[in-house]
């Protein structure tokens, strides 16, 4: 039975000082999943030398970065492999030996259900968007709450969705069927993937990506079970979520606030709402890590107004409406206070076209 036990965090962990951090701002957030790398590979991505255009050394792919840097390597990567089915195509390939903690911590548990819980609960120390696991009479449903708008969010729903399905069958030894699957948004022109892939039946227009298992499939053995190899690393991930606890939320709150910036300036409660967080909640967390929310715009905003001044395809009236100013004059003020130079200073010297109109 995949029980209340099996869905709550462990409590007689060992307790073992945390090293202390420096400050939020930059601090690394997650790890690309290993076979996510590989599958980029595989589809013709040279993973090293976009790093490298990114400013990236191709070693730190494999390390934890920042949520910038895994956002802009996310960004960058999905649009050079062109692919809307990347996602799924990607999600049904696993490899083991490439696992991280999360990854052996769920294929160590005793039981599939149990996998799904602990997967649920570690997502945070990967590249992956906060899981729900709810249950309803003998069906369980992994419910996947997304983050942030961006140009890769669609498809890294859909490796994360595939990817359940995949470990669950890798490491049950069976031919594991979804009762269904939920899909955010319209039907795709990849939409025959999902029937292929996960043999179920699928229900485009939802508002998440989910995936509903019968309660007899989660109590399925896995054939990797080891119960004390298990518990190391649980208590490895344990530790790493203490790490994570708030020092990641300059880092969340920036890369809303890009996705949010499209003609009007995004409110403190419209950033708690795309973080699942209450406006009181975020307000008390940012006071808690001494962060400013306007200091975190402006950063977002400079940001921003750099990528597009770079890419030459915005004017600037264009580019003062998409970072939600009231004006241009405001954009170039802003702009001559980050950079002290003018936007079309600063386009020249990029070797760009005069940003005028």
């Amino acid at each position: 039975m995949l029980g209340r036990q099996s869905l709550d965090p462990p409590k007689d962990l060992p307790k073992t000082p945390m090293p202390q951090l420096s400050g939020t701002r930059g601090f690394a957030l997650a790890l690309l999943p290993r076979n996510l790398l590989d599958a980029m590979q595989a589809a013709g991505l040279d993973t090293a030398a976009l790093a490298l255009k990114l400013g990236l050394a191709p070693e730190q792919l494999e390390t934890r970065l920042s949520f910038d840097a895994v956002d802009r390597f996310g960004c960058a990567a999905w649009t050079a492999i062109g692919d809307p089915a990347f996602g799924l195509k990607a999600g049904g390939q696993k490899r083991p030996e490439r696992f991280g903690v999360v990854g052996f911590a769920a294929m160590t548990s005793p039981t599939f259900g149990v996998a799904l819980a602990r997967m649920v609960r570690y997502i945070r120390l990967v590249w992956g968007d906060p899981h729900e696991l709810q249950r309803q009479g003998s069906e369980i449903t992994v419910r996947l709450l997304g983050g942030p708008e961006r140009p890769y969010s669609q498809g890294k729903l859909d490796y994360e969705l595939a990817s359940l399905l995949t470990f669950g069958r890798l490491f049950t030894g069976e031919a594991l069927r979804p009762l269904w699957i939920a899909v955010r948004g319209p039907a795709p022109a990849y939409a025959a993937h999902y029937t292929e892939l996960f043999d179920c039946p699928v229900r485009f227009n939802q508002s998440h990506h989910s995936i509903c298992f019968a309660e007899r499939d989660t109590e399925r053995r896995l054939i990797s079970a080891n119960a004390a190899v298990a518990g190391q690393f649980e208590h490895c991930a344990e530790l790493g979520l203490s790490q994570l606890h708030e020092v990641d939320l300059a880092s969340r709150v920036r890369a809303a606030l890009r996705g949010m910036l499209r003609g009007d300036e995004p409110t403190l409660a419209a950033v708690a709402s795309e973080l699942h967080l209450s406006t009181r909640t975020l307000q008390r967390r940012l006071g808690e890590a001494e962060l400013s929310f306007r200091e975190l715009l402006d950063e977002a905003r400079h940001e921003l107004a750099l990528q597009h001044l770079r890419s030459g395809l915005a004017s600037l009236m264009e580019i003062s409406y998409l970072l939600g100013f009231a004006d241009p004059n405001s954009f170039f003020r802003a702009f001559k206070r980050w950079t002290g130079t003018t936007p079309d200073g600063y386009r020249s010297a990029q070797g760009g076209r005069p940003a005028s109109g």
